[in-house]
């Protein structure tokens, strides 16, 4: 007969040897006869846990917790289990409880800065792994998760700052570059930004996430061939990426070359129809090819899906300008205007009608 402390080894050795369910065998074994025993019951959450059963480890580790209440691996592995269930703000009150009684405990702010991360808190979230920063073995990991959160509050220089760092402490990560070229992107620095996402890419040729944010940052510098080759690359590892046929589509549009983009618009329709830019970016191409009907049917229907858009009145707009049907186009442009006054698009397509009508004082009012 096997012992408790036999079966406990051999929990361990399978847990450490990736056979999950072996170890969650010999951990039953052992619970069967005396349920409340910690170490199985930690190990045994542990083995759910790391075999992607997130709910079976929550209550295991629950039971651990409260059989040795001051045991703080368990606590901070009980934070872990609740937040691969999907429990947040529980895993967020276990991990400050954890720090509350060990401050410096480096995995603790990391995953804490992560599950409020997930549920978009982000000021909460990069001073957690600020303070992660602090206490980590892996500082270059942190800074640039720390990054990516400063990126969605569109801290763009800070954001910069922190995958810098990250990329000082270990200079091949694609991940710190690709979101370094973010950064910059938004901080409007887009030859650096391109530097930086070549950069990812030289490290990871199939980055498809690096490609596309390419793609944008050249189109973003009007430099449309290398945009469009850029797409391709990206289309050649996600063939049905509608973000990426889209952005094709612009690209080849912006080129002149409306005939190809019209194509990739409607392949792009013909898969998600109610897409309300999908609708404005084909108008714009059919636009580019004097087919002004069709582009007006197009930003009509973008319209009917998009109430109130003043992007897609001021394109209704340009469409009419097109025509040289001059007092429609100014409706369109005062109707975007009311609906954006920041529209500048609308505002200088309003003033170039007003010249072409001989009304200059009302072009370009004091």
């Amino acid at each position: 007969m096997t012992s408790e402390t036999d079966e406990l080894q051999q929990a361990r050795e399978c847990q450490a040897s990736g056979r999950f369910i072996d170890a969650i065998c010999h951990c039953e074994q052992i619970l069967a006869v005396e349920p409340d025993h910690f170490a199985a019951l930690h190990l045994c959450g542990l083995a759910h846990l790391d075999n992607a059963q997130a709910t079976e480890a929550v209550a295991l580790l629950e039971r651990a917790s409260l059989a040795q209440s001051g045991d703080l691996d368990v606590r901070f592995d009980l934070g872990v289990a609740l937040q691969s269930a999907g429990r947040y703000v529980d895993a967020i009150q276990i991990y400050n409880q954890v720090l509350a009684a060990k401050p410096a405990h480096a995995n603790a702010w990391s995953k804490l800065a992560a599950a409020h991360k997930r549920l978009q808190q982000w000021e909460a979230s990069a001073a957690a792994y600020r303070r992660a920063l602090i206490f980590s073995p892996d500082p270059a990991f942190i800074a640039c998760q720390l990054g990516y959160v400063l990126l969605e509050q569109k801290k763009w220089l800070e954001a910069d700052e922190a995958f810098h760092q990250s990329l000082t402490q270990t200079p091949n990560q694609p991940e710190a570059h690709n979101g370094r070229g973010l950064a910059l992107k938004g901080a409007r620095r887009y030859t650096e930004a391109v530097d930086a996402l070549q950069a990812a890419l030289a490290l990871r040729p199939r980055y498809l996430e690096a490609l596309f944010n390419l793609g944008t940052t050249l189109q973003a510098l009007e430099r449309w061939a290398e945009a469009i080759e850029t797409y391709k690359r990206a289309l050649a590892i996600a063939p049905h990426s509608l973000d990426v046929l889209s952005n094709l589509g612009n690209a080849l549009a912006s080129a002149r070359d409306f005939a190809s983009a019209e194509i990739i618009h409607r392949k792009v329709l013909a898969q998600k129809p109610n897409h309300t830019p999908y609708h404005n970016n084909l108008g714009n191409a059919l636009l580019g090819l004097d087919r002004f009907a069709d582009a007006i049917a197009c930003f009509e229907h973008a319209l009917l899906l998009q109430p109130g858009s003043a992007e897609i009145t001021c394109n209704l707009g340009n469409a009419h300008l097109s025509q040289n049907h001059l007092d429609e186009a100014i409706a369109f442009y005062d109707q975007a205007l009311a609906l954006d006054p920041r529209l500048r698009r609308a505002d200088f397509c309003r003033s170039l009608v007003l010249l072409l009508k001989g009304k200059l004082k009302e072009a370009f009012p004091k």
